[in-house]
């Protein structure tokens, strides 16, 4: 048994039902209990006992700071180890940390109000007749609501906890916490809370478009990295030979590179200033990535592979979202971000290559405080830990800094900063915005803007989360996927995956689920009304084009009580009651390059490179904006064709040929279809 356990028996009981209850004891006990660790970490050397103030299980996690009224300061050191590290009852969940920390604050708060009421236990309200403590409970909750609607969430969750560990064990305690609570938390939930914002896509295209610029200059980039390895290389030498020296370093680093390359190495650096703040905004903006995700990303986590002839790309990150252990992902990555961040970490490798040289031969020359953040810094290697766009930052050795610990707003004064790029609201955008019910500043009831609506010249507010979900938008809106197909992105990408990561993967998506299906249900009705439109033209292809077009043929000729189709047996008569049948009978449609797929995420053949079989499938339909992907097709098939033809190697590719050519006639079968003539037939071989 180890000496927190040897303790803590002492200061908890356990009922009848398994679950636990702190015992109640005096100011003199409470100083008479040995201190024990409560966290310890052996990697950075953090301890936290219980007789002090402060505590975090790892260095990734903002300390909890636990100071109140001395009995009332015990009771919650000893409910927050149960709550973070035994649960409520015997064999109980426990909860992580971050949840942990937030219901702690609250019953801090709690304690103060209590003891200006003249209590010094949270035991005291177990003795309470119902009256008392119904006016206890109902005047607490409406001295927090004035801090803002959302807090009657946590006011619950916190008086659970009190219930759950025997605090308040009366017949009517659930009973007046429920009452109180309930309908004040319904309106919260309904009335006051707003929907989390999206970046419309004008202001996200042009955002992305301004970072993708920058690591496009490969040539200035790499010309940094090139001189900065001149110096490390020019100053290990340097050091080799004047192991002892009077100058500091930064005067030593400066004489490494010629009079001409120092004034070139500075204007380089100005160029590519921004290159660590706008490499997280594309991390963030193009894979989903939660802030904190982004944060703990190491230099050089890029990967890719090559499957099937194909190069895929992938991110290695850590998840701690549902854990207090860390647990190393891969994510699923894009081409552009894969440039970016290989880029930033071949300059970041220069600058960690340089600190490692000066703790090597001038440890010294520097102060402790920088000796032992570059150490930090070494054992981190975090990706986003150097701010070349900071005026602080240094362009021989910059300090620095703990991404998990910025915040990512300052105007370039940290290296995570989201607000660097200015874009100005215009009127499509709020009719974006309006659209999806989120034309507000902010959903934080501590920004000053919470609800605040945006006008346009405005400069457009993005957060992480934000770009988060927008990212889970973009994929819905355009139909390149579903649920299912999010879900892969938002958990572990291995193909070893085990059980438990495949778990936290699922409860990854969760957050985002709700907010996905409602999208989905607004946007099947957009691709409904686009293919009943294209078939108004006689402008669709597919199987399902063309059945739908005869329909629409017969609504057009004034022949009423149409029906749409044997299951349904529904009789439509006019447009907009196709639309609507369409879209109530629709779960979800899969939005595909080449067309869209009634079938959804039920479709056996949506992964299809060539989709040839799809031609006269009666679920699948192709609009012009599937023209792009047909006509591309069919170059390459007349290409491929055309090639196994000139070089006489007919006979042998015949296979092969048969394929392209089969290819080639389901490519001019849908653009024909596509463009109103309907006439072409699939070739067979």
């Amino acid at each position: 048994m180890n000496k927190l356990d040897e303790v803590f028996d002492k200061l908890v009981s356990q009922e009848l039902d398994g679950s636990y209850k702190i015992n109640r004891i005096t100011l003199e006990e409470i100083n008479q209990i040995p201190d024990f660790t409560v966290y310890e970490s052996q990697l950075n050397g953090e301890a936290y006992n219980f007789k002090g103030n402060k505590f975090r299980p790892n260095k990734t996690e903002k300390r909890l700071v636990i100071e109140t009224l001395p009995i009332f300061e015990f009771e919650v050191k000893t409910i927050f180890i149960l709550i973070a590290k035994r649960g409520t009852k015997l064999g109980g969940a426990t909860k992580r940390f971050s949840t942990s920390s937030r219901i702690i604050k609250e019953l801090i708060r709690l304690s103060k109000y209590l003891n200006s009421r003249g209590y010094e236990s949270f035991h005291e309200l177990g003795e309470l007749p119902k009256l008392k403590f119904n006016d206890v409970v109902s005047y607490y909750i409406n001295y927090r609501q004035e801090h803002g609607p959302s807090t009657v969430g946590v006011v619950k969750d916190s008086l659970t906890v009190l219930l759950e560990l025997n605090f308040i064990n009366q017949e009517f305690s659930k009973e007046v916490i429920e009452a109180n609570t309930k309908a004040k938390r319904t309106k919260a939930d309904t009335v006051n809370r707003l929907k989390h914002p999206l970046v419309p896509p004008m202001i996200q295209k042009k955002i992305i478009s301004e970072c993708s610029k920058l690591f496009e200059n490969k040539k200035d980039i790499k010309r940094f990295i090139a001189l900065g390895k001149k110096v490390n290389v020019n100053f290990e030498a340097y050091a080799l030979r004047n192991p002892n020296v009077n100058q500091n370093v930064l005067s030593i680093l400066p004489r490494m590179l010629s009079k001409d390359e120092v004034v070139e190495y500075r204007g380089l650096r100005d160029k590519i200033r921004r290159i660590t703040p706008y490499a997280f905004t594309m991390l963030l903006a193009l894979t989903g990535f939660r802030v904190s995700e982004g944060k703990a990303t190491k230099n050089n986590a890029h990967k890719c592979k090559r499957e099937n002839g194909k190069v895929k790309y992938f991110i290695e990150s850590t998840l701690r979202k549902y854990t207090n252990e860390d647990v190393v992902l891969d994510w699923v990555s894009c081409k552009q971000v894969y440039d970016a961040m290989k880029l930033l970490s071949d300059v970041n490798t220069v600058y960690y290559d340089r600190i490692k040289l000066i703790l090597e031969y001038y440890p010294s020359k520097i102060s402790e405080r920088n000796g032992e953040l570059f150490e930090e810094a070494l054992e981190n290697n975090y990706l986003f830990a150097f701010n070349y766009a900071s005026q602080k930052g240094n362009l021989w050795f910059p300090k620095p800094t703990k991404p998990i610990k910025t915040d990512t707003s300052g105007q370039g004064s940290t290296a995570v900063a989201l607000d660097l790029i200015e874009v100005e609201v215009t009127e499509s955008d709020i009719d974006f915005l309006k659209k999806y019910k989120c034309n507000y500043k902010s959903v934080s009831a501590n920004s000053g803007m919470r609800g605040v609506e945006y006008k346009v010249g405005d400069i457009f507010r993005v957060t992480p989360h934000m770009l988060r979900h927008s990212f889970a938008w973009f994929i819905i809106a355009n139909k390149l996927g579903d649920i299912h197909h999010i879900s892969q992105q938002f958990k572990h990408m291995s193909e070893m995956v085990t059980f438990v990561y495949a778990q936290r993967g699922f409860e990854a998506i969760d957050d985002l689920k709700n907010i996905i299906e409602g999208f989905d249900a607004l946007l099947t009705e957009e691709v409904i009304t686009d293919i009943v439109e294209s078939a108004i033209k006689g402008e669709i292809g597919g199987g399902g084009g063309k059945r739908l077009k005869n329909i629409v043929n017969k609504l057009n000729k004034g022949q009423s009580g149409i029906i749409f189709s044997t299951d349904h047996h529904e009789h439509i008569e006019s447009i907009q009651e196709l639309i609507a049948l369409a879209t109530k009978n629709s779960d979800g449609i899969l939005g595909l390059p080449h067309g869209y797929c009634a079938a959804g995420s039920s479709c056996k053949m949506h992964n299809v490179a060539v989709p040839d079989s799809c031609i006269y499938c009666y679920t699948y339909f192709a609009t012009r904006r599937h023209l792009p992907f047909w006509t591309a097709t069919k170059n390459s098939a007349e290409r491929g064709i055309s090639r196994i033809t000139d070089a006489g190697l007919a006979d042998r590719y015949q296979a092969f040929l048969s394929v392209l050519k089969r290819t080639l006639a389901s490519a001019d079968k849908a653009i024909s279809d596509i463009e109103g003539n309907g006439t072409k037939e699939v070739y067979n071989g």
